[in-house]
């Protein structure tokens, strides 16, 4: 829910690995870099044959050379660019590619260009190579996941993203469980940036698989979390019911909604400001925010009732008597207002209400 940060040693170990060791062709042929020298050594051929599969590139033979000349060339940026950056590379790659064919006479268009280049460049930047890398090793999925200080859905915010690694020589046997990593733009889409480190965000099975899917977004419609930060674009908010429904019952009335009591209110995601707004509208959209976070109000109740019952003078009392736990009386309000968004479930809205609803913080 806040920004994701990649530190520049992390952006180079995913560039090394994806470089891999030139003399070595074990290597050359798991990684992208080496699999386009391994292409451009066996001068562009037309077909690839890989285990029992092969591979068309259904161009002509100038512009195989031009297109593994453009990948080479913006290798760096293609794998630790920025989101921005990339979207700009791919346009330029595929227009590269369009206007060689069209100097050759041939009329194809943009997606002709891409169907014919879509298995190659899902050879080329191969993600279910970079996805089974051995959980132990420099470098993978595991150690990106880890790199980035974030165990809790970088969508939803609502589910852990926990990493468990037990490797196979242990007592216990081999144990492997990370969250998924979501290309934010699908890679069956745009296989260029299969690999790409920007294009790679930690999510929960219900938000990468259940909702997002292969759906075709751009950085205009919906928050990317490593270029925008939720907590700073919007906010959750309780919408009470008045008048109260004919349903009404004993703890349906306004004082029980406000204290906890009821949950006969609504969860609303609102922008702080209007250019910002259609992300946000397009992000909850996409994400079902709000119905999905209905259904943990309960938990939200939990929160609140410890925000009203947690006064000054009360935390005052339990900092004089447990001082070896808390070092000032704000310490002790931590545990209450969730600060660590990036790592605790529901950690966002629980802020929102007690910083703006409650008032327990100045």
């Amino acid at each position: 829910m806040k920004k994701l940060e990649l530190k520049r040693e992390v952006k180079l170990k995913h560039l090394k690995y994806c470089i891999g060791k030139k003399k070595n062709k074990a290597f050359m042929k798991s990684r992208p870099y080496g699999r386009l020298i391994i292409y451009q050594d066996s001068n562009y051929p037309e077909s690839i044959n890989i285990r029992t599969k092969t591979i068309k590139i259904n161009i002509s033979k100038n512009a195989r050379r031009e297109m593994v000349k453009y990948l080479l060339e913006n290798f760096n940026s293609i794998i630790i660019g920025n989101p921005k950056k990339l979207i700009i590379l791919e346009k330029e790659f595929y227009n590269l590619i369009h206007s060689l064919e069209l100097k050759n006479k041939k009329t194809v268009t943009i997606s002709d260009i891409k169907e014919r280049l879509n298995k190659f460049l899902s050879w080329i930047f191969n993600y279910e190579s970079f996805s089974s890398s051995d959980p132990g090793g420099k470098w993978g999925p595991y150690q990106l996941i880890e790199s980035l200080n974030n165990s809790v859905c970088a969508y939803c915010n609502a589910q852990f993203t926990h990493i468990v690694y037990r490797p196979k020589n242990s007592v216990e046997g081999q144990v492997k469980i990370r969250p998924s990593l979501d290309h934010f733009l699908p890679r069956s889409i745009h296989p260029l940036l299969g690999v790409s480190i920007y294009n790679l965000i930690p999510a929960c099975y219900t938000c990468n698989s259940s909702l997002k899917g292969d759906k075709d977004i751009s950085l205009d419609q919906i928050i990317h979390p490593f270029l925008d930060s939720l907590d700073e674009i919007g906010y959750f908010e309780r919408e009470f019911n008045v008048p109260l429904p004919e349903t009404y019952t004993d703890y349906s009335d306004f004082y029980s909604q406000v204290v906890g009591r009821s949950t006969n209110y609504d969860i609303k995601l609102k922008s702080h400001n209007e250019s910002a707004s259609e992300k946000l509208v397009g992000f909850k959209r996409l994400f079902e925010i709000e119905e999905r976070y209905a259904q943990h109000k309960r938990i939200i109740n939990d929160f609140v009732k410890k925000n009203i019952i947690y006064t000054d003078i009360y935390l005052n009392e339990l900092k004089g008597s447990y001082c070896y736990l808390f070092e000032n009386t704000y310490s002790l309000k931590e545990i209450i207002i969730e600060e660590d968004i990036n790592n605790n479930i529901l950690s966002k809205i629980v802020k929102d209400i007690t910083l703006n609803e409650l008032k327990l913080v100045k």
